[in-house]
């Protein structure tokens, strides 16, 4: 009979216990690097959209029908989404999780790359600091002389994409994937050790999980939790759950399924 429990949960319990306290850091390093794997796999699906809505676009309009603004704002908020998963994945700070070190492994070219996807997240999409090639303003003076009549107006253009910079993130993401999976192999196999030194170590050891359950039911929909329990112990460890609108349940440590 398969029994599911808590990582978290456990070390929670057992404070007093260095050993099982020491998973802490394990774990949030297994659990960081899976995230930064779904951050980058969801980010190459954003792209595989914006790829798909850019190539209807593009057949529409050499029929003769020009983009819709809505459809051009869709593809901006797809690569604009996509290049946020990448950063902060690899790139951003964050006391959530720990990020992918991924300029250790990156060889010139593609730290070039990597660097140049970053700088547009940097200096334009999250702070609007070199706008070039994305955005022109102008601040324009109209004046009436008979009339005494004066107005300002701003006019702007504004490109919803970049074909450069959506190849530059196709290929940080080509490169960067394979990494995050090889990392979180890594970090779960130290976990893994660490598990099995404490089940020669601790006689009771199944019993101090026992008081650590995780229950699918209270972290999962109803149609989800048979996908995930069939996921476990493969090598993908990636149920295709459903994406949610409106929010997921918070969970705890400090509140295991019983």
């Amino acid at each position: 009979m398969l029994e599911l429990f808590d990582l978290d949960a456990l070390v929670a319990r057992f404070p007093e216990d260095a050993a099982i306290t020491a998973l802490k850091p394990l774990a949030r390093a297994a659990t960081s690097m899976f995230s930064v794997v779904n951050d980058l796999k969801r980010a190459g699906e954003m792209m595989t959209a914006c790829k798909a809505l850019s190539q209807l676009i593009q057949a529409t309009s050499a029929r003769g029908t020009a983009p819709r603004r809505q459809e051009a704002a869709t593809v901006q908020a797809l690569f604009g989404q996509a290049v946020l998963l990448y950063t902060r994945a690899t790139h951003s700070r964050s006391e959530g999780r720990n990020k992918l070190q991924i300029t250790a492994y990156l060889d010139a070219r593609q730290r070039a790359v990597h660097d140049r996807v970053t700088a547009l997240r940097d200096g334009y999409l999250a702070h609007f600091g070199n706008a070039t090639g994305w955005e022109e303003h102008r601040v324009v003076l109209a004046l009436d002389i008979p009339a005494k009549k004066m107005a300002f107006s701003y006019p702007h253009s504004s490109a919803y994409i970049q074909v450069a910079e959506a190849v530059d993130l196709d290929k940080a993401l080509e490169a960067a994937l394979p990494i995050a999976q090889a990392q979180s192999a890594k970090v779960s196999t130290k976990l893994n050790l660490a598990i099995n030194a404490l089940f020669e170590t601790h006689p009771d050891f199944v019993e101090h999980l026992r008081q650590a359950r995780f229950d699918p039911a209270t972290f999962f929909e109803a149609d989800e939790i048979q996908p995930y329990l069939d996921s476990v112990g493969r090598l993908d460890t990636d149920p295709p759950t459903a994406p949610r609108i409106g929010g997921v349940r918070p969970g705890s440590p400090d509140r295991p399924g019983g």
